[in-house]
């Protein structure tokens, strides 16, 4: 596993551009990091990244299934692909690819699933409960939000989040 600690609060807005640049790395075969290190190389099994947000902040972490000989290859592979898009712009396909999968799910979520919508507020307002002053982000916002991401904003959020200074690596 490869830890991101974030100093990132639950009701931030910035929590939608790192998840949003979650599935950018690592949603289906054609997410950078799953295609090159599963259809490219050949190297994992699988691929997956998760956020975990809390009263202390946001941890990322990539968690890959490999053969012991291949662990060594494939974290410097995910560290070479992420410092590569610390330097280089991500491309606007595969930004707006991302971006239509994003807006199909939440309409979709919308109109078939109101649990879910029930749950989307329902958790941004748990952890804010004791503030005067609540920021709950409304679908709308969200959607606003992933629609203003383009390929300047994303190597900012890719800078910002995956902080190689504070990552935390482990292996078993």
């Amino acid at each position: 596993l490869i830890y991101f600690p974030i100093y990132l609060k639950q009701g931030s807005i910035d929590i939608l551009g790192l998840k949003f640049l979650q599935s950018v790395l690592a949603d289906g075969l054609n997410s950078i990091l799953l295609k090159r290190l599963r259809l490219d190389l050949n190297l994992v099994y699988s691929l997956s990244i998760s956020i975990n947000t809390d009263d202390c902040g946001t941890t990322l972490s990539i968690s890959t299934e490999t053969i012991d000989k291949n662990a060594k290859k494939v974290i410097d592979e995910i560290f070479r692909l992420i410092k590569k898009y610390k330097k280089t712009l991500l491309t606007k396909e595969k930004i707006e690819n991302t971006k239509r999968i994003w807006i199909m799910s939440i309409n979709n979520i919308c109109l078939t699933k109101p649990h879910e919508v029930s749950d989307f507020y329902k958790n941004q307002y748990f952890w804010q409960l004791n503030k005067d002053k609540k920021n709950i982000i409304t679908i709308a916002q969200l959607i606003k939000y992933v629609n203003s991401l383009d390929k300047y904003k994303m190597k900012k959020l890719i800078n910002d989040f995956l902080n190689f200074d504070k990552c935390v690596l482990t292996y078993g």
